[in-house]
């Protein structure tokens, strides 16, 4: 799969990947939120690692739109294989 080569890559060379695609973010080891900001006529970018739990929610978010028991789950699911 894609998240395995990523990941097999990353053992040897520092890997960046922005994905929206749940399969590819359980396979990371360390995960960030990446924000747009505009004010005032400038715009930034905010990024916040993620932890372990905020993963799961924002894998969850991924998976249903929102966050529920079952996304929860799926999100726990898919880390796991």
């Amino acid at each position: 799969s894609l998240g395995k080569k990523m990941r097999d890559l990353s053992v040897d060379s520092q890997v960046i990947l922005i994905s929206h695609l749940p399969a590819l973010v359980a396979q990371s080891k360390q995960a960030y939120e990446v924000k747009k900001i505009s004010e005032n006529g400038r715009t930034y970018s905010l990024v916040h690692p993620l932890s372990d739990d905020e993963k799961i929610v924002a894998m969850a978010k991924m998976i249903a739109g929102e966050v529920t028991e079952e996304a929860i789950e799926a999100a726990r699911s898919l880390i796991s294989k």
